[in-house]
């Protein structure tokens, strides 16, 4: 099952809260992406966040994943997750 996750700092939250977080947080998501649970991760262009995709079995698991994560630990991060499925509309490309 893949699912999107879009990380965004929380509103308000200092730069020096999440400072001290960034290297431990790299070293999970690295880890999560070594062990394959983690598929791809992007920054949000303004550095506001991260958007991830991940490849677990359950929405449940992505989630237990994600409160791994230093900063969602510490509520600097809040995470939108949103479950996918293969789109299927290019069929309508191929209908009789």
């Amino acid at each position: 099952m893949q699912v999107l996750v879009i990380g965004r700092i929380a509103t308000g939250t200092p730069t020096e809260q999440v400072l001290p977080l960034v290297k431990p947080e790299a070293a999970q998501v690295w880890d999560a992406y070594a062990t394959e649970k983690l598929r791809a991760v992007y920054y949000i262009a303004d550095m506001s966040g991260a958007v991830m995709v991940w490849d677990m079995s359950s929405l449940e698991a992505v989630e237990a994943e994600l409160q791994k994560l230093p900063m969602v630990k510490a509520g600097v991060l809040t995470c939108e997750v949103i479950s996918l499925k293969p789109y299927t509309g290019l069929a309508e490309l191929f209908a009789q």
